[in-house]
């Protein structure tokens, strides 16, 4: 199977008819920051979605939130924690998701905990505070990969290969299913030609390792041209990007592990 396309598009605040349009584009997964809104809010604004015919995946910060999240919906809990000014430390969010997989597990939730901003040293280490052996199996992994060796295809520093990050990350957390909540590139650095070659790589090699899903950031450039946040995959005239299109293309088949 493929790992399925989503795009970071929430954040905090109706999508409205732009799901359609994502729809159109052969999107599956919409992922919405939730973390900083009201339960009613997160049960409308992931109802919104799921309305669309897309499926949630709902980054959540309080374990309890899980209950305002519709049954049907994926849900994350943090986002980056291994970063200092997202307002984690590994003691807190290791609380946090003692308390979040409890939940999933009386409540039958798809819950996946890591989330952490890269595959290199610094997120290598915060998986590592976590209590993998006493989660079940059923308890998910997402995490982030963005590159910091100016190519899509080498690896951080300490490891031989990007096959070989995910090899670490599975050494760490044990065998459950994976999945990149967050990878982008962004067009203050590279042009849209490659952002767009970039993705499609990015989308098959999740793909050859069997993640459940390989989820872009983001929906829209930042708000200025010449901002460094040019991620996204609508321009600010509102226009589609040719990432867009490349993204959500059918990889080939998984290779042979």
């Amino acid at each position: 199977m493929s790992a399925t396309a989503g795009l970071q598009c929430g954040f905090g605040a109706p999508l409205g008819t732009v799901l359609a349009e994502l729809k159109g584009l052969a999107f599956s997964l919409i992922r919405l920051d939730l973390q900083d809104v009201d339960d009613a809010t997160t049960t409308a604004l992931a109802q919104e979605v799921l309305d669309a015919g897309l499926q949630p995946l709902c980054i959540i910060r309080r374990p309890e939130q899980m209950l305002a999240v519709p049954p049907a919906c994926l849900m994350e809990l943090g986002n980056e924690p291994d970063l200092e000014h997202f307002g984690w430390t590994p003691e807190s969010y290791g609380a946090a998701a003692t308390d979040a997989v409890e939940l999933a597990l009386t409540y039958g939730l798809t819950l996946y905990v890591g989330a952490v901003s890269n595959l290199n040293r610094r997120g290598f280490e915060f998986l590592r505070t976590l209590p993998w052996a006493d989660y079940p199996p059923q308890i998910r992994c997402s995490i982030h990969r963005y590159p910091e060796t100016g190519s899509a295809t080498k690896p951080h520093d300490g490891c031989h290969s990007r096959d070989g990050e995910v090899t670490r990350l599975r050494d760490i957390v044990g065998h459950r299913p994976l999945a990149c909540s967050e990878v982008g590139y962004s067009e203050a650095e590279w042009t849209a030609v490659e952002v767009a070659c970039n993705m499609a790589y990015e989308r098959q090699f999740w793909t050859d390792h069997h993640f459940d899903f390989c989820s872009a950031y983001q929906l829209n450039d930042g708000p200025e041209p010449d901002s460094p946040e040019q991620y996204g995959f609508r321009r600010l005239d509102g226009t589609w990007k040719p990432v867009a299109y490349t993204f959500t293309s059918p990889p080939r088949a998984p290779r042979q592990a």
